[in-house]
């Protein structure tokens, strides 16, 4: 995104990984890193570190070993808006935490896509996010398998009754994959966005 040329806000808390990330970053004027963590409320939350950092998340009950406990600071997304403008795209890959990140989020953005797995506790945690969105307004739906960068479905699909049949709809067409990611397209005009 940052080699596009795209204006990117990036949020953070994790001490162990920001050194690098500075450093592979930092290079960049369309970059601005904000280290702090997004959730429901301003608060300061536990982030549990992993031994693979691509595991650590605000959820302690996640995969991977804990190897440490940092206390860190949260923003809402609404706040974040009111800060750096409504972003044209919203990426959010949070292991686990990803309804306390959306409930901080009271307006629809264009473009939001978040991270779901297919094992039997994590369905639940993806369909509560699927019903808040669409309570945010009209939207269309679309899914990418692990990190791929094509959707799986030719069109996109209505919000609305997207979750009456998740995660049939997608399993069979993820075999290789137990995971991937949920875009979620709003339907009405966003004059503010620009980020």
């Amino acid at each position: 995104m940052l080699e596009t040329g795209a204006q990117v806000v990036a949020f953070e808390p994790n001490p162990l990984v920001l050194p690098e990330l500075k450093a592979r970053c930092r290079h960049f004027r369309n970059w601005t890193l904000v280290e702090t963590a997004l959730g429901e409320k301003a608060a300061i939350e536990t982030l549990y570190a992993r031994e693979c950092h691509l595991q650590s998340s605000l959820t302690r009950a996640w995969e991977g070993k804990i190897v440490h406990g940092y206390p860190v600071p949260v923003v809402t997304l609404d706040a974040a808006i009111d800060t750096f403008g409504c972003p044209d795209y919203c990426k959010i890959d949070v292991e686990g935490w990803e309804f306390p990140v959306l409930k901080g989020l009271t307006r629809p953005i264009p473009l939001i896509s978040f991270e779901f797995h297919l094992e039997e506790g994590n369905v639940a945690a993806t369909l509560r996010c699927l019903e808040y969105l669409r309570h945010l307004g009209p939207a269309t739906v679309n899914v990418s398998a692990a990190e791929s960068p094509t959707f799986i479905f030719k069109t996109w699909h209505p919000l609305d009754g997207f979750g009456d049949h998740f995660p049939e709809n997608v399993k069979d067409l993820i075999t290789d994959h137990s995971y991937g990611d949920i875009y979620v397209r709003f339907c009405q005009p966003f004059p503010d966005s620009g980020r």
